[in-house]
Parts: C-alpha cells; structure tokens; sequence
C-alpha cells in the first residue's frame, strides 16, 4: 500500500478484503484524502473542497453499498460526492473520534468529545447523530 506521510493518525474502515478505506490527514485541509483498497489496488481521491467535511477530524465508515461516509458531512456513493448538509453542534474543539453507519437506515452516529473551557478538566463526550433516529 502507499506509505504517505500524514501529520494525524489516520482513521480506518473495512466493509470486506475488497472494500477498505483509510482517511489521511497530511495537515492542510486541502490536501486531506482518501484511499480505499478495492481489492487489487489503492486508489487516492478527495473530498471536494467546498464540502464542510475534513479527513482528517472525523473518522471515516463504509456505507455497505461500495461508498464511504467521511463525517456526518459527505457521502462517496460509489460513483458521486453527495454533501448532506449537516453541520456539527457550535462546540468549541469538537473531534470525533468513531463514526458509524445505522445498518438499513440513512443515519450516521458520531462519538468523540469536546472541550468547553470552563475547567481543567472540560472535555466532555459528544455524540452526535446525523438523519433519523433508528
């Protein structure tokens, strides 16, 4: 597989040996992106930049169809970027650190935590769920 240098650890996830994604994060948004592993090759490709997602924050999932979730925010379908709309809650350094698809719905949810600043100890845990509650 490629051996790019990436400033975040990066996140991972695996729907079967055919369909493996990982998100990397090389330190500029713009420069953020995917690979996924169909099987017999690693292929790199992009978030578009005028989505609200970034690779390198929230964690990615397979969608089960051949397509890929990066955040809440942007949807690889397997063929188009779809940009949902959502946004994150107005939390000051939210990061998530899981996500994962409601298998036989359209929802997503999001863990990780934010911190609020009001003491040492502010980091509180965060989930966030993008379209219907199952």
């Amino acid at each position: 597989m490629p051996h790019p240098q990436m400033e975040i650890d990066p996140t991972i996830a695996v729907h079967s040996p055919g369909d493996v994604w990982i998100g990397a994060a090389v330190g500029d948004l713009a420069k953020d992106y995917l690979l996924h592993w169909d099987g017999a090759q690693w292929r790199k490709m992009w978030v578009p930049p005028a989505f609200p997602a970034c690779v390198c924050a929230p964690p990615v999932t397979t969608d089960d169809h051949g397509g890929v979730w990066v955040g809440s925010w942007a949807h690889w379908t397997g063929s188009v970027w779809v940009d949902t709309g959502a946004t994150a809650p107005t939390l000051a350094n939210l990061a998530f650190s899981q996500l994962t698809w409601v298998p036989g719905t359209s929802a997503s949810y999001a863990v990780g935590s934010a911190y609020t600043g009001r003491s040492p100890s502010a980091y509180h845990a965060a989930v966030v769920v993008y379209g219907p509650i199952p």
